[in-house]
Parts: C-alpha cells; structure tokens; sequence
C-alpha cells in the first residue's frame, strides 16, 4: 500500500521472499557459491549498513575454508594527541579502532577465498580498479590479497595483487569528526551485498537473466 492506501501494483519480475535466508538462497544458492562465475553479476541491495554485513557473514560462512582477518593500523594525527601522554594514545587507539565511516576502509576486514568484494578506493583507473569494482577473493597473504576483477558483463578478468593503502581522516566539525587520523588497511569490502548507496550505477543479473541496472539518483529509505 502506498500512503494514500492505494494497492500498488509490482513489475513483472518481482519475486518476494519471506526472510532473509530465503533472500540468500535465492540468490546465492549454497550449490553455486563454488563457481562465481554463475552469480559474478548478481548482488544483494540493503537499506541499512547493519543489514548489509548481516547477510554478508551468512554467506560467507558457507563458503569453504577458514577466514582471514586483517585489522587496520591507525595513526593519530601528532596535531591531535600529545605523543607524551600515553593514556590518551591509548584510549585514541581503542576508540579509532570503532570508527567505520562512508570514506575510510573497514578496520577488521574479514575475508575468505572465492568471496565477492569490491575495491572501496580508486586503485589504478586506467586497469578498471576504481571505487566500487567488483571482484573474487583467489589468494590471501599477510601483506597481499589476490583478486580476480568482474568484468562490466560479468566475465571474470586477470589477476591483479591488492597491497594495503593509507588513507587520511581529516577533522570535519560539520560531520561531528573532532580528530584526525590516518589509516592502513587494504582497500576492500565484502560485497554479496552492499548497501543502496554503493550500488548506485551497478548492474546486477539474478539466476534466471533478470537484469537490474540502478542508476544514479536519489534514494529515500
């Protein structure tokens, strides 16, 4: 119903589920998550940030193997805490720690081969790697991540090695950001699903051909 309590009438298409498991499996049968290439173009759409790493771990934890952490390093800024005072530096790094924001990598990224992520940064523009990319998890070292690029028409392209990068949080009392820091860590997220605003100019293809292009524009949740 709309608010005015009209019945609104959904596209041809439109399949409804009754949570999220049935979501996950529709999408993501358990049977296919060993061929990516069978869901490369295919991808989960949440309002929230909490719910996009919800589904994310679910699927993720059916994939064989064990998972691999990388926690970021985090840097005050020396303008920001006196380097003299070591209980500051010390609650700093806890609180640091608890920051994941729109612009900085995740501090605990938590990865397992053959999952879908995408790059949160622009690498390398001019080989495709660019803010929001998508790709397959292949190898996991401690300083490098291998991944294979998804091609714009779902094809599985080359190889390429992803090393960590620092990224900069600058002081924005608009945004409540009162201290700056900076931060290393690999420039990658979890991406079966993502939330609206990163899917904004993606296009997605379920199991049967269905083709979802979301472009760019506003959205209200």
């Amino acid at each position: 119903l709309d608010e005015r309590n009209y019945v609104v009438e959904l596209p041809a298409g439109i399949e409804c589920v009754g949570d999220v498991d049935a979501l996950i499996e529709r999408v993501f049968p358990a049977e296919t998550l060993d061929d990516p290439t069978s869901w490369a173009m295919s991808g989960i759409v949440a309002p929230l940030n909490t719910s996009k790493d919800e589904i994310n771990r679910k699927i993720v934890a059916k994939l064989p193997g064990e998972p691999k952490e990388y926690y970021a390093i985090n840097t005050p800024s020396p303008n920001t805490v006196d380097p003299f005072d070591y209980t500051s530096m010390e609650s700093m790094a806890e609180y640091m720690a608890q920051i994941d924001e729109n612009g900085l990598p995740m501090n605990l990224l938590t990865l397992k081969v053959g999952q879908k992520v995408m790059f949160t940064r622009n690498v390398a523009k001019r080989f495709g790697l660019c803010n929001g990319t998508p790709a397959i998890v292949r190898e996991l070292r401690d300083d490098v991540i291998t991944v294979q690029r998804i091609s714009n028409d779902g094809k599985l392209g080359e190889l390429v090695d992803v090393l960590r990068c620092r990224v900069e949080r600058k002081v924005d009392l608009r945004m409540k950001k009162y201290f700056s820091f900076s931060r290393i860590q690999f420039p990658l997220a979890p991406a079966f699903a993502m939330t609206v605003h990163k899917a904004q100019g993606q296009t997605f293809e379920d199991l049967d051909g269905y083709r979802v292009v979301l472009q760019n524009a506003a959205w209200t949740m």
